[in-house]
């Protein structure tokens, strides 16, 4: 309860700073945060287009590419997500994370051997805390590929 009244908190300073200074890109990216953090993906969404467009530093940017793909795969636009993640990289995020929505995102579409090698990249990479998760995450997806789950999508 009290971290969601922090929560609701925050997303209203946030409102209050992007009027106060409507051409920061920081302050847009933090609020395209906060609403990602309540799992208002939908309304956040646009919000970190707007930050990226505005520019943002680059240390910055990368892990927006990546939020905005981790948004865009909970909202059903796993494609886009795959396209966000891909700009990450390229902007120099190697974390496990990206590599463990990856495999979230391909799994959304069905293509379960990519997803299970996403996730075993996410598992070389992360620390000890994370891995059981993603474990299970490349056990799924294998599992799903060894049943054919959905047909003519399952081994791309």
């Amino acid at each position: 309860m009290r971290a969601r009244k922090q929560r609701a908190a925050a997303t209203k300073l946030f409102r209050a700073v992007v009027q106060a200074y409507p051409d920061s890109a920081m302050a847009w990216y933090e609020l395209a945060m906060t609403l990602d953090g309540r799992g208002l993906e939908a309304e956040a969404v646009p919000l970190y287009r707007k930050a990226l467009r505005m520019g943002l530093p680059r240390r910055v940017s990368r892990e927006a590419w990546t939020w905005l793909g981790s948004s865009l795969r909970k909202t059903g636009r796993a494609q886009a997500a795959l396209r966000c993640f891909a700009r990450a990289r390229a902007e120099g995020n190697t974390e496990a994370y990206v590599d463990a929505f990856e495999g979230h995102a391909l799994l959304s579409l069905g293509r379960y051997a990519r997803a299970s090698a996403a996730f075993e990249r996410a598992i070389d990479k992360a620390g000890d805390q994370q891995k059981w998760r993603w474990h299970q995450r490349r056990a799924a997806a294998q599992a799903l590929k060894a049943t054919g789950a959905v047909a003519g999508r399952g081994g791309s």
